[in-house]
C-alpha cells in the first residue's frame, strides 16, 4: 500500500501521519493492530506523548500536520515548570509536570495533540 497524503494510522490510541508504508509500520510494531483512516483533512500529531526534560535543558517536540504547512500554536499548561517556544522547544524551568499542547486551526475548527512532560532536577 502506498502513502496517501490524507491518510493517517491510529496505533494504540495514538495517531501518526502516513509517512511509512503499512508493511514498514507492521515490521516496526509487530502485532499491534493498525486501522487506516481515509478522508482526514486536518490533524496535528506530536512525535511524543510523554517526555522528560532536566531543569535548564531542552527537548524538541515535532508536530506533523495536515494540511501541510499549517501554523502550529504551542502552549504549556504550567509555564512555571516548562516553557515551549513557537518551534516546539520545551525548556525545563522547575521540577514537576506540565502538558504541552500543539494546535492548528483549519476552517474554524481547532485540532490538537498533547505531550505530558516531566521536568526533573539536574543531577
Amino acid at each position: 500500500m502506498g502513502a496517501e497524503t490524507n491518510s493517517i494510522y491510529v496505533i494504540s490510541g495514538r495517531s501518526m501521519p502516513n509517512i511509512l508504508q503499512e508493511n514498514r509500520i507492521r515490521e516496526f510494531l509487530g502485532d499491534i493492530s493498525i486501522v487506516e483512516m481515509r478522508g482526514v483533512n486536518a490533524m496535528v500529531v506530536l512525535d511524543e506523548c510523554e517526555a522528560e526534560v532536566v531543569v535548564g535543558k531542552s527537548v524538541t517536540l515535532k508536530a506533523s500536520v495536515l494540511p501541510e504547512g499549517s501554523t502550529v500554536t504551542w502552549a504549556s499548561s504550567a509555564e512555571a515548570k516548562a516553557t515551549v517556544s513557537n518551534k516546539g522547544v520545551v525548556t525545563g524551568v522547575a521540577t514537576g509536570t506540565t502538558v504541552i499542547t500543539a494546535s492548528i486551526t483549519v476552517g474554524g475548527t481547532t485540532y490538537k495533540d498533547v505531550c505530558n512532560v516531566t521536568v526533573k532536577a539536574a543531577s
